[in-house]
């Protein structure tokens, strides 16, 4: 599985402690393991406790609060990679549902209390983090199997779809182009997207080149020119307007609030 972790920790918070808003260049994912709290994006608030979970999506504006009278203690892991929307869309998450329940899986709830049982182990930073990173994409990778959401053939069809954009990106793919490659029609690609993104093929594009264009914007000193182009985007303009729309911010104001951030979720 290409996943790339990216970072995770532990917080047991003090009552109505937050962090947001604050938009992120990785998927975040919490589980919460004691207390609750709320959390929001995108508009949606959601009220949540023990033995749920909340994905913050990528370049998506998020806050989140700690009860005032019970507040929560969570474990967190940031990760990204070609197959990292394949994770989340196993585990039946997208934009527009982000919350996950803990099921009666056995093997889910053995992960489940690993995670429990380690967290006081990790006294070092360091080496804390990777063992609760270790712990945590065991956890998600079980909570896809036992999420039976997506069928196996809709995976495929999409695994490639998907391929297929990243290494297109220069391009300009279309959605009739993507359904010859795998072989479907276009209503059949559709609902295969849907079945396991809950996106359309043209939002998983757009998707797509918003992330490699985040990508680009941290790790790299490029004029924004070549972002564009180099993420499939007509040009600079084109570039700014779908970014901010996708994003919550211009490409310029993302650069800059990332470099400033301290990574203590």
């Amino acid at each position: 599985m290409d996943i790339l972790f990216r970072r995770s920790g532990f917080m047991a918070c003090k009552p109505r402690h937050s962090f947001g808003p604050m938009v992120h260049d990785c998927f975040l994912f919490h589980i919460i393991l004691s207390g609750s709290g709320v959390f929001e994006q995108e508009g949606k608030k959601y009220t949540l406790h023990t033995g749920q979970g909340f994905l913050i999506w990528p370049g998506k504006m998020a806050y989140y609060e700690a009860d005032a009278h019970d507040p929560w203690k969570y474990a967190w892991l940031g990760f990204r990679g070609a197959d990292a929307l394949r994770l989340v869309g196993a585990m039946g998450l997208n934009e527009s549902q982000p919350v996950w329940e803990l099921n009666s899986d056995e093997q889910l709830q053995r992960s489940y209390q690993r995670i429990l049982r380690d967290i006081p182990k990790c006294t070092d930073l360091a080496s804390g983090r990777l063992i609760i990173a270790g712990d945590m994409l065991n956890f998600l990778s079980w909570a896809g199997e036992a999420s039976a959401r997506t069928s196996t053939v809709s995976m495929q069809y999409c695994d490639q779809a998907i391929a297929y954009i990243r290494s297109h990106l220069t391009d300009k793919v279309t959605v009739e182009q993507l359904a010859a490659f795998v072989g479907l029609s276009r209503s059949q690609l559709f609902r295969a997207f849907k079945e396991v993104y809950g996106k359309s093929p043209r939002e998983m594009l757009t998707i797509v080149r918003t992330e490699q264009a985040q990508y680009m914007l941290l790790n790299t000193s490029l004029p924004l020119e070549q972002v564009a182009l180099s993420c499939g985007y007509a040009n600079e303009s084109h570039f700014c307007v779908s970014f901010k729309r996708e994003s919550g911010l211009l490409p310029m104001e993302f650069r800059k609030s990332r470099s400033d951030i301290l990574w203590d979720e």
